[in-house]
């Protein structure tokens, strides 16, 4: 979790260098007088500053009053999917409220998890963890999938709430512990199927977008694409997008299907990939130069990148390591300084080695 800690008090500068223990690369933030080694100045509003964090920070712990806290985050709040996990904390590190993007930005998780280090009191009010469920979203990133629709899983989560009988439809097996409410049926199926269950829900796990079926749903779509990436500086997010969303469109695969991002780790600080990652919710992986070397030969490579960077190629080796040497869907694609691969990703990696033809 990449952590921004912000705190306007004495008791607040404490307890976020009693956190900063277990979160080496958080970011602390305070005021003026306050300031200690390894805390940076809020110099601009609180406002301004939480703009900023908004768009760069996967978590923001706020340690002060959840009055304060509400008052500044309001225009900037978009929507659950993209917004960062919001904690409030208070001075005494007593409490840790899980304020907003409880279950996507994890939260809920994230709050949890400080609050152990620190012998603090977890708060987490929403009514899936509250009654013991596992809503939809949290159901979703656990098994890497993205959620086609989000109403739809609002309303299925609530069915979860409420006890429904809820299916799960999915092509392959999944690997995680249910209990009773569900029924896991694999392979595909019929609506009579369906309504033979006696099923209330149903959640369905598919690449391709399924049939229509009365019985309400949610279509899960897995995250097993690796995309390798390489830019020139400066390449704005919106510029990178619109070369990832080209490359997709070639290759007629769905972009929500990203597991993650793949480039060299002189790119680890480049503002509009990291965006791009940010909006998209999926990690930015950055691979040593010496890494790269390794399986760069086995693409066609570029003189000038190779004089730049030491190695021939980027995105495709990228990609290939990536993806733990699977399937290549489609070849590099050079659109205006940007360089795209895709990939799938090989669910067996242990058979393959860098010796693998």
């Amino acid at each position: 979790m990449k952590l921004a800690i912000i705190t306007l008090t004495t008791g607040g500068v404490y307890q976020a260098k009693r956190i900063k223990k277990y979160y080496k690369e958080a970011t602390l933030y305070t005021l003026k007088r306050h300031l200690q080694e390894g805390f940076l100045e809020i110099d601009v509003s609180l406002s301004d500053l939480t703009r900023q964090l908004f768009k760069n920070y996967d978590g923001i712990l706020f340690i002060m009053s959840t009055g304060i806290v509400v008052r500044t985050i309001a225009p900037f709040i978009q929507h659950k999917t993209i917004d960062p996990a919001i904690m409030v904390m208070d001075e005494k590190g007593e409490y840790i409220i899980s304020l907003l993007s409880g279950h996507i930005g994890k939260a809920n998780a994230y709050t949890i998890e400080i609050a152990s280090h620190i012998s603090a009191l977890p708060i987490i009010t929403t009514a899936s963890d509250v009654n013991g469920k596992m809503a939809v979203d949290v159901m979703a990133n656990k098994l890497g999938c993205h959620i086609d629709n989000m109403d739809q899983a609002k309303e299925m989560t609530i069915r979860i709430i409420e006890n429904k009988k809820i299916g799960i439809l999915c092509e392959e097996p999944i690997h995680m512990k249910l209990d009773d409410q569900f029924m896991i049926i694999e392979g595909t199926t019929d609506e009579a199927r369906i309504e033979s269950e006696k099923l209330e829900g149903l959640i369905i796990i598919s690449k391709e977008k399924p049939k229509p079926f009365k019985t309400p749903n949610v279509w899960f779509i897995p995250k097993d694409i690796i995309v390798g990436i390489g830019c020139k500086r400066g390449k704005t997010r919106d510029e990178l997008f619109k070369a990832l969303h080209q490359s997709f469109e070639t290759a007629q695969i769905s972009i929500n299907r990203i597991e993650k991002l793949v480039t060299i780790d002189i790119k680890k600080d480049e503002i509009g990939l990291l965006e791009m990652a940010k909006t998209l919710k999926v990690p930015l992986v950055c691979l040593p130069k010496e890494v790269i070397r390794k399986e760069d030969d086995r693409f066609k490579g570029s003189e000038f990148v190779e004089k730049t960077l030491g190695i021939r190629s980027v995105c495709e080796p990228c990609g290939y390591i990536g993806s733990d040497y699977g399937k290549c869907l489609l070849p590099k694609q050079k659109l205006e300084g940007i360089t795209i691969s895709i990939w799938k990703k090989n669910l067996n990696p242990e058979v393959f080695s860098n010796e693998s033809s």
